[in-house]
């Protein structure tokens, strides 16, 4: 299916100078507009880009001022879409309908929602939250909410133990007098759960569909999808808006979105709970065999198919494994809820909410102010060089015929004459310039300085006194006093004297013992 081509004129205006929607009251000074075409919708899709990129950098900076770190803020704020992405859903999502929030007096954009009917592009896809590939058990005990029943064994109804006495009787159901007969053959029935404790899988996986998942893809007329949403500020209201008018619209009963983890608390404030979802894909290299056919497969289908592994929204069903890495990365996280039919205080906000909207949608919008910061625009890429046209031999025989004969070939012309050369001086040839140059620059550096010449005075104007001259000789300034340095206080320190030199101990002590010796002696 061909691609329409999107608008590729430069924006007249960054979205960091773009503000945030007021809360209180809605919207404050904001309008609504709703596209009514395709076209429309796909001129305005490199104003959805820079949105996107501009949300998740806010996003980050708020994490940050909370004191969340680098890396973990980054991964909180998730990553924006893809304009490749943005593109494919504009222009194969049918049908198309959204809203966006522009600024009242310059027309810039803050916030923009698009919804259409859940499609599938793979021949195996499951809703199942118990299945081990959906990655839901994993999540249990993280603060999540999931679907109901994950992480709980399937129930199954087993024999009781032993036979309920007929004579204490716990309910009216246990008496025989009350009770229904049994039917000879049927099996005990356990009793069906209500709508609001019913996994939201199984609900998903009842609903019809039907379609050719190679063309038209796999269409779940009952199921409604969020496919595109960014906002500053105003993502609540339009979330909130979108659900009142899925449910006055009787088409659906589940409102499912591929959302990210970063945005997972947010889709959490408007009931959505986290799914299963599982998809098996076609092995185009045949390289694994073909599993075991389950109850919901194709029997039309020859190719193998890999196992069940967890869904990756918006990928082919024959895509590569290596394309569905480096092209979608993670495992879709997707979620879902039912769509609540409105009744009493309920309807009556929703009627409210409907009245915001209409009032906005008939402010007409402006033309786009252009901003101070424009952003900066990719040149586009010079076009490919065209190739010369082939020339049909038949048709040039002719014409080369009924052409003149081509004329000799002119005499060259003559060449110009050279530059009149300097002449030379006496006592030797012409200097180049660049000789000449030095000899100047080594003149000018041996010869005396001369002196700067007097400023003149300007003249007197005629007919002004001329002031007296004085007669008193002028006094010489008188000399600068002597700076005396004082004296330095430190006394000079004359050497000392070496200390007498000593006789070893042991030297002295044997002279010691030779005096005792004589003097004892008679």
């Amino acid at each position: 299916m061909p691609r329409r081509a999107a608008s590729a004129q430069p924006l007249p205006y960054g979205f960091t100078e773009v503000p945030n929607c007021e809360r209180s009251p809605p919207l404050g000074a904001s309008l609504v507009e709703a596209p009514a075409s395709r076209a429309r919708w796909l001129a305005i899709a490199p104003e959805m880009k820079g949105l996107c990129d501009e949300a998740v950098k806010r996003r980050a900076l708020k994490l940050l001022a909370r004191g969340a770190r680098a890396r973990s803020a980054a991964a909180s704020a998730g990553a924006p879409l893809y304009e490749a992405y943005i593109a494919d859903r504009l222009d194969l999502d049918d049908p198309l309908k959204g809203l966006v929030v522009r600024q009242r007096d310059k027309g810039w954009l803050q916030g923009f929602i698009t919804h259409t009917t859940f499609t599938t592009w793979t021949p195996h896809f499951a809703w199942d939250s118990q299945h081990h590939a959906s990655g839901l058990k994993g999540l249990v005990g993280t603060g999540r909410k999931l679907d109901h029943g994950v992480g709980r064994p399937q129930r199954t109804p087993l024999p009781s133990p032993r036979p309920q006495s007929t004579q204490h009787p716990r309910s009216c159901k246990d008496r025989p007098s009350l009770a229904a007969p049994p039917s000879a053959g049927a099996e005990p029935r356990s009793p069906e759960p209500a709508a609001s404790l019913e996994p939201l899988a199984e609900g998903l996986e009842r609903c019809a569909r039907s379609g050719d998942w190679r063309s038209t893809g796999i269409v779940w007329p009952r199921v409604a999808e969020i496919s595109l949403l960014a906002a500053l500020g105003c993502g609540d209201w339009l979330v909130s808006v979108v659900l009142e008018e899925l449910a006055r619209d009787d088409a659906y009963d589940f409102c499912v979105v591929c959302a990210t983890p970063g945005a997972a608390t947010f889709y959490e404030r408007h009931g959505f709970l986290r799914v299963g979802a599982i998809a098996r894909y076609i092995d185009n290299d045949g390289a694994a065999p073909a599993p075991a056919a389950e109850p919901g497969d194709d029997a039309r289908e020859a190719p193998a198919v890999k196992p069940w592994q967890a869904y990756r929204h918006w990928a082919w069903g024959d895509e590569h494994r290596d394309s569905l890495r480096t092209n979608h990365g993670e495992p879709s996280y997707m979620m879902a809820r039912r769509v609540d039919r409105r009744s009493g205080a309920a309807e009556k906000r929703g009627d409210a909410l409907l009245r915001q909207r209409d009032q906005r949608l008939s402010i007409k919008c402006p033309r786009l102010a252009p901003g101070s910061k424009v952003p900066p625009t990719a040149s586009p890429p010079p076009p490919p060089p065209r190739a010369p046209p082939r020339a049909d031999p038949a048709a040039a025989a002719p014409a080369a015929a009924a052409a003149p004969a081509p004329r000799a070939p002119a005499a060259p012309a003559r060449p110009p004459p050279p530059p009149p050369q300097p002449r030379a001086k006496a006592g030797g040839g012409a200097r180049p310039p660049g000789r000449a140059a030095a000899a100047a620059a080594a003149v000018a550096l041996t010869s005396p300085p001369t002196k700067k010449p007097a400023a003149r005075k300007p003249a007197a104007a005629p007919g002004a006194a001329k002031k007296p001259k004085s007669h008193k000789k002028k006094e010489a300034p008188p000399p600068p006093p002597k700076q005396y340095k004082p004296a330095s206080r430190k006394r000079k320190l004359e050497p000392a004297a070496p200390p007498p030199k000593r006789a070893p101990r042991r030297a002295a002590a044997v002279a010691a013992k030779e005096a005792l010796k004589v003097s004892a002696a008679p």
